[in-house]
């Protein structure tokens, strides 16, 4: 009896982990935000409803979130027409026209579809007054 005892004390004794408890050496602390990104105001972005963008066929508009963003939800997934002006990026699903550009991603949801539309304005000093990034560019962050 005393034999299978000691077989079994033998067989567990592999099994217990026998090194020491880690010390936790932390990390460092974070450092703080630079004042100037504490201190700059984007202002407000650019309205989506300023562009005046025809609605495709088929999708109808979702209540606003944010207003540089346009959430369409539509019977198909179709390819939405932009005025002349603006101009493709490439293959990409933006378009570009003078310091505006305008975004789109497609999403299914269920049987229909989802478009999200985005506008942006690059950085840079514009003469235009309905975004602040363009006054704000040369003082702000980089």
């Amino acid at each position: 009896m005393n034999l299978v005892i000691l077989c079994g004390l033998v067989s567990c004794s592999g099994a217990v982990d026998r090194t020491p408890p880690r010390q936790d050496i932390g990390l460092p602390e974070v450092p703080a935000y630079p004042d100037e990104l504490v201190t700059f105001d984007a202002g407000t972005p650019l309205a989506f409803a300023a562009l005046n963008l025809a609605l495709p066929e088929g999708c109808s508009l979702q209540p606003l979130v944010r207003v540089d963003r346009q959430v369409l939800d539509c019977v198909a997934r179709v390819e939405p027409s932009m005025p002349k002006e603006w101009k493709r990026a490439g293959e990409l699903p933006i378009w570009i026209f003078g310091d505006r550009s305008v975004a789109q991603s497609w999403a299914k949801h269920g049987d229909r579809w989802l478009l999200v539309r985005s506008v942006h304005q690059s950085k840079g000093d514009h003469a235009s007054e309905s975004s602040s990034a363009g006054k704000e560019s040369s003082s702000g962050p980089q």
